[in-house]
């Protein structure tokens, strides 16, 4: 077995450390110029709130993983702001994740294409997107890179103490997302084959192998033993996009566990089922997880990956069958997911992309031999690769000029109006979630739900306010009687804060 070997160099840890601080720069000044928080946020500050107020049981019961919660309600100790503190954590976690895919490309490429693929991801527009809210993206994507770096390491060195290390790292991912446990199965799928082809010994290999689980089952038991506590069902998470994965107790009816009183004051009191592919499933569902693949990569980081797998044409070995392996296992799942719950966000696709960017490193250095050809200079690879990050910088940080969801600050400034100027208490109806954080009022969703029915859900709901940017929306309101509030304009959009006044023909005797 070889074994796994560090080779620290001040020049090295001192570009690691240049390029982890660009990593924090970019998303701090992202942070400050979003203009509203990511959807789900509202829903991860409740529990992190009920994480800090000792109700660990109700938190543990939403169908979100804990982890990132978790961490938020410990850095709140020391950053009295709830949403600075949950800003912090992804921040630091989206620039750790720098560090964390630097060490893998390290390993797996060398340089210069270590440093390059850790840049483009310092820099990625969706990236920093993604790692400067409130939001669990960044914690995820930080471990799912260190889990792929401490996998690398036990498969090359086939080392015990790696294998368990790699268990453990998995198991942190999963307690922030559940896919989180896709490394795991990678690790321990080639692990097998090498012992099945005689690579290792099976002594040694049995040993690498009982690490791994060990790691991972340290790290998961005590919450998959909770939900099996709650629900009455075997299972590895509450999210119904990715289906229950029940193994034992399958007679059992599932009891729904209760809800932390922090995160059900945001809790709608019904979703809408998402929507499925129409046309012929599987090939509707590769069509749109082409498309959003296309939208996260975005065109540049496209360009480079192409180039950088025909720069590493040949006949595969363990990397490609290690990154690349990891890229399809997640595809594969992201298109389960496409076609069970009819979508997949960018964000779903940035961490198993992350592991083509040492291909991306060395398109990079590609694109610099092409210029430096064009100029009729000889140059060396590292002056190669800077010269393909440079160009690569100037397609990437221009997407970022605009703050982020500028489009939807009406949206927010017309619901923190209703929360300083309601006249009456009551519930807040409106498309997205943050509406009632930002009201500070009981939500009731409209995801999903024609325009013309918005009026009678709200009702149904029992909310009395109803906040829109949608100008048609705004109109339809208008002409079923609700009466106008308030108008905001911000952002370059508007927004309008309609009310229900109660029928006085209801109750009446």
């Amino acid at each position: 077995m070889e074994r796994a070997r560090f080779e620290p160099s001040p020049l090295r840890w001192g570009l690691l450390a240049s390029l982890v601080a660009f990593a924090a720069a970019l998303r701090t000044i992202a942070w400050v110029r979003t203009a509203a928080i990511f959807d789900d946020g509202p829903r991860f500050l409740a529990l992190a709130r009920a994480w800090a107020g000792g109700d660990w049981k109700g938190a543990l019961a939403d169908h979100y993983h804990p982890l990132y919660p978790v961490a938020v309600a410990a850095v709140h100790g020391w950053v009295p702001d709830w949403e600075t503190a949950a800003a912090a954590v992804s921040i630091a976690s989206g620039s750790a994740a720098v560090a964390a895919l630097y060490l893998l490309l390290r390993d797996t490429f060398g340089a210069p294409y270590d440093w390059a693929g850790a840049a483009i991801l310092a820099m990625h527009s969706r990236a920093v997107q993604h790692a400067s809210d409130v939001q669990s993206d960044a914690l995820y994507l930080a471990l799912f890179l260190t889990s792929a770096w401490l996998g690398w390491r036990a498969l090359r060195s086939g080392r015990a103490r790696w294998a368990a290390a790699t268990g453990a790292a998995c198991g942190l991912a999963y307690l922030t997302r559940p896919e989180g446990l896709g490394m795991v199965a990678l690790t321990g799928g080639l692990g097998l084959a090498a012992l099945a082809s005689g690579r290792w010994r099976w002594r040694s290999g049995l040993a690498w192998g009982a690490a791994l689980v060990a790691g991972l089952l340290i790290v998961t038991a005590p919450y998959v033993a909770h939900l099996q506590a709650e629900t009455g069902v075997w299972m590895l998470t509450q999210k119904s996009s990715l289906g229950r994965f029940v193994t034992l107790g399958a007679e059992q009816p599932v009891r729904a566990p209760r809800e932390s009183a922090a995160a059900a004051e945001l809790a709608p009191s019904a979703e809408p089922p998402p929507p499925r592919p129409s046309g012929g499933r599987a090939t509707a569902a590769l069509a749109g997880l082409w498309d959003t693949a296309r939208s996260a990569a975005r065109v540049g980081l496209l360009v480079v990956l192409v180039l950088g797998l025909v720069a590493a044409r040949g006949r595969p070995g363990l990397r490609a069958f290690y990154l690349g392996g990891g890229f399809l296992l997640y595809a594969a799942l992201l298109l389960v997911l496409m076609l069970e719950a009819g979508y997949v966000s960018k964000r779903h696709v940035m961490p198993p992309l992350t592991l083509l960017f040492g291909y991306a490193g060395l398109g990079a250095a590609m694109v610099g031999t092409l210029v430096a050809r064009v100029l009729r200079r000889q140059v060396a690879a590292a002056t190669a690769a800077l010269i393909g990050v440079a160009w690569l910088s100037t397609i990437s940080l221009p997407e970022q000029r605009a703050p982020k969801r500028i489009d939807q600050l009406a949206a927010r400034r017309a619901a923190e109006w209703l929360r300083d100027h309601a006249p009456a208490p009551g519930a807040v109806a409106g498309a997205r979630y943050r509406v009632g954080y930002y009201a500070g009022m009981p939500y009731v969703p409209l995801q999903g739900i024609q325009v013309a029915e918005w009026e009678a859900v709200a009702a149904r709901g029992g909310a009395r306010y109803i906040v829109t940017d949608e100008a048609d929306a705004a109109r339809v309101l208008e002409r079923a009687g609700l009466e106008p509030l308030h108008r905001v304009s911000a952002g370059g959009g508007e927004a309008w804060v309609f009310e229900r006044r109660p029928d006085p023909n209801v109750g009446a005797p």
